[in-house]
């Protein structure tokens, strides 16, 4: 089964996707249908953004970071000069990454509205969806479809799951199993592009 929810730090959320709390939203997203075109600006989209994202200073300041932490961790005599640097460069990242992040750590929001303005709020996340053709309302829509639908399929695979909940579209379930090859070939194709970045 595709591992979506692995994937949502590249993807969307860092905490999973956002229940809806109003009639509205639930509504639109029970009517939004997962499609490959869907999926092919999704990964265009995605693409774009990490193009624009490697072009952001901070996010190079992040790469060399990692580089350092990686290199320091693996020094076999820490001293405690050693432990107290590690630990201001772990932290420097983790502001860095809280910094860039905007638009790509949705997850907590209460609606669809939110979630979008949150997108807006990454100017490289704007131009990404832009360069693709998608909105931001768009793209929440889809990731949040994407990661229920794909959940709900992993569990009826799985049998874990006779009857699907009634918040849930079978034709999107039903997506995610018919392009299970596609869908995980753009998987593994993002999380390179994410690799590349940490």
């Amino acid at each position: 089964m595709v591992n979506w929810i692995g994937l949502a730090l590249v993807l969307v959320a860092s905490t999973g996707p956002m229940a809806p709390q109003n009639d509205a939203d639930t509504k639109e997203l029970q009517s939004y249908r997962l499609t490959m075109g869907g999926m092919n600006k999704l990964s265009l989209a995605m693409r774009s953004i990490f193009t624009e994202m490697k072009k952001d200073p901070r996010v190079q300041e992040m790469t060399k970071l990692t580089a350092d932490i990686k290199a320091l961790e693996a020094k076999e005599d820490m001293t405690e000069a050693d432990d107290e640097r590690l630990e201001g460069m772990r932290q420097k990242k983790e502001q860095l990454e809280q910094a860039v992040g905007g638009g790509m750590n949705i997850g907590n929001e209460k609606t669809l509205s939110d979630m979008e303005a949150k997108v807006k709020q990454s100017d490289a996340v704007v131009r990404g969806l832009r360069a693709a053709g998608l909105s931001a309302r768009e793209y929440s829509k889809l990731s949040v479809t994407l990661l229920t639908s794909t959940m709900y399929a992993g569990m009826k695979k799985s049998g874990l799951l006779k009857e699907l909940p009634k918040e849930a579209s079978a034709e999107n379930v039903q997506f995610i199993l018919d392009h299970e090859a596609e869908l995980t070939a753009m998987q593994k194709e993002w999380a390179s592009w994410d690799k590349d970045m940490r």
